[in-house]
């Protein structure tokens, strides 16, 4: 990690490795090799490094508040934001959100957590814990950071060189400050598979619909709100006058599920395999109070219609069926 307080600005260079090769038990293996990924974050730019520099307008408060919330950062965001101190407690509000930082007996920075959001489920906590302080070239920084996300435990790393006040530079390429902003509203591009069903393509991934004699049923809720809209209306405007009335759900992971609950606030019925059902109506119960959608605004209770191993859905003429995919190293509830 490289950062810049004044700028502000960092860059995060990660390098996954296979820890057992060939990993043992079954399965498939999570990562082949290494995995080097650099991201960066100046001012109001945030980018991924590669052959050419990819935008990511949408990640500057998230890396943001990961600056602010290293051990020197908070304290120098406390007092750029008024922070209030009550006993070893410091709050403040930074990138729009409120930052708790809690020091210990030498009044170092031992805790910090803060609230982000997921299209899933909603509000979470990440709570990152700094310990055993070393002293660096006369600056003191923790030896060890251990960081949770939602209770689950995401990162565990021990520091083993930290250079005070080394010239850090880092400068938003000329095409990720001169990149649009992302539309509000995805496009969608419609491809006709077959007679009744369409491809509805849109931010990069695929939905589809089939239509039947009275109604039309949707494959995926992807993604999130905006593209849920979006595919929907493209849906209404290829296949007029017949409303959606179920939305396939082929598996739980979090992008073929982001875009799930915009149909549940449209009184959609959600088909998913059966054991995916309890983890829905768990997630989808949380507070969304950071970005409340429509299902937050206006709540109901969502309908489902689960799957063991085999559902058909006919009306005579037009048939789809849905069968959960046995041994599936991907996902152990997919359709």
């Amino acid at each position: 990690a490289s950062i810049n307080y004044q700028t502000p600005a960092m860059r995060l260079d990660t390098t996954r490795s296979q820890a057992l090769f060939p990993p043992h038990g079954g399965a498939a293996q999570p990562v082949a090799g290494d995995q080097r990924t650099v991201i960066d974050v100046s001012g109001k730019f945030a980018w991924t490094e590669g052959n050419e520099a990819t935008p990511n307008p949408g990640a500057v408060g998230d890396r943001l508040r990961q600056l602010w919330a290293t051990p020197h950062g908070v304290i120098k965001a406390a007092i750029a934001n008024n922070g209030t101190l009550n006993g070893k407690d410091v709050t403040f509000t930074v990138e729009g959100r409120e930052v708790k930082a809690t020091l210990n007996d030498q009044n170092l920075v031992e805790k910090v957590s803060y609230l982000t959001t997921n299209e899933v489920i909603g509000d979470y906590p990440i709570e990152i814990t700094y310990s055993d302080y070393a002293d660096y070239n006369g600056v003191k920084f923790p030896s060890h950071i251990v960081q949770t996300e939602d209770g689950h435990p995401t990162l565990d790393i021990a520091i083993r060189e930290v250079k005070p006040n080394a010239p850090v530079a880092i400068d938003a390429p000329a095409n990720v400050q001169n990149a649009p902003p992302p539309p509000e509203k995805p496009m969608v591009q419609v491809d006709k598979l077959a007679d009744g069903v369409w491809y509805f393509n849109a931010a990069g991934a695929r939905s589809w619909a089939v239509e039947f004699k009275d109604y039309v049923v949707a494959v995926e809720g992807i993604t999130g709100e905006a593209r849920s809209l979006a595919v929907n209306e493209a849906i209404a405007q290829t296949i007029p006058n017949k409303p959606i009335k179920y939305v396939v759900n082929t598996h739980a992971h979090y992008d073929h599920a982001g875009g799930l609950r915009t149909y549940v606030a449209q009184g959609i019925t959600v088909i998913t395999q059966e054991t995916n059902k309890p983890f829905f109506e768990q997630a989808w119960a949380r507070p969304r109070t950071i970005a409340p959608d429509l299902l937050a605004k206006e709540p109901k209770p969502p309908m489902f219609e689960t799957v063991a191993d085999k559902k058909v859905i006919t009306d005579g003429n037009q048939t789809l069926e849905i069968y959960r995919m046995q041994n599936s190293g991907h996902n152990g509830a997919n359709m």
